[in-house]
């Protein structure tokens, strides 16, 4: 053994030591101690990923999803099913009913990927092609090489048919094509998207995405094109 290898055997030693000491300190085994280290790292990282992805839920919410102790919703075995599956879909389309879950189920896709971010479909122009005085008022940039990209609340922004907001949109899309996966998340029903977003833009969502139309009653109504 060189005097590398001495050395980090007796770091490794020394933090063995202190571990028992401090496992016994508390009361539990050392395996019960490294269990509950393993588990706030974990915390931490998730805690950290919805953070810095500027998604919009209460605190609570944000809570319970960096701890893992959210109850499994519709939304979200679907979007874990298609974060599991083949990237031959990259965009998830969650359309639908109030208060199903969607944005939740976003939160939660960002913590078990590590990372990602949201953005408000309101404030999708300024993210993407900001003013002078977005960039004044310190709004970040959207990143669109993301891993994963939530655009929340599709349906709310105040004009649709705004020569900014739609160039906005069809460069997300277009970009997204080939850059990860992107959830989108509305309270339109499907046949609301083409009239209101134009036929290119639901030609490239049924060509490039699921699309899944959520209720209270029966969450999953469909999969695939059909806007």
């Amino acid at each position: 053994m060189n005097r590398l290898d001495e050395a980090i055997a007796e770091c490794m030693a020394r933090t063995r030591e202190a571990s028992a000491a401090e496992a016994l300190r508390l009361g539990i085994e050392p395996e019960e101690l490294e269990a509950r280290r393993i588990a706030y790292a974990r915390f931490q990282q998730r805690a950290r990923a919805l953070a810095d992805s500027g998604v919009a839920l209460p605190p609570a919410d944000l809570a319970r999803i960096a701890e893992d102790d959210i109850a499994e919703t519709e939304p979200m075995r679907i979007v874990c099913k298609w974060l599991r599956a083949d990237l031959d879909r990259p965009i998830l389309v969650l359309c639908g009913a109030v208060g199903t879950g969607k944005t939740v189920a976003c939160g939660w896709a960002i913590a078990e990927s590590g990372t990602g971010s949201a953005i408000h479909a309101p404030e999708l122009p300024r993210r993407l092609l900001p003013t002078s005085f977005d960039v004044a008022a310190g709004l970040g940039r959207a990143n669109l090489r993301a891993r994963l990209l939530v655009l929340d609340d599709l349906g709310t922004e105040p004009d649709a048919g705004a020569p900014r907001w739609s160039e906005a949109f069809a460069m997300m899309i277009e970009r997204r094509l080939t850059h990860g996966r992107t959830i989108i998340t509305s309270n339109l029903a499907r046949p609301q998207f083409a009239p209101r977003y134009g036929e290119r833009i639901a030609s490239r969502l049924n060509a490039h995405s699921y699309v899944i139309e959520l209720k209270k009653t029966s969450s999953l109504r469909a999969t695939g094109g059909g806007l």
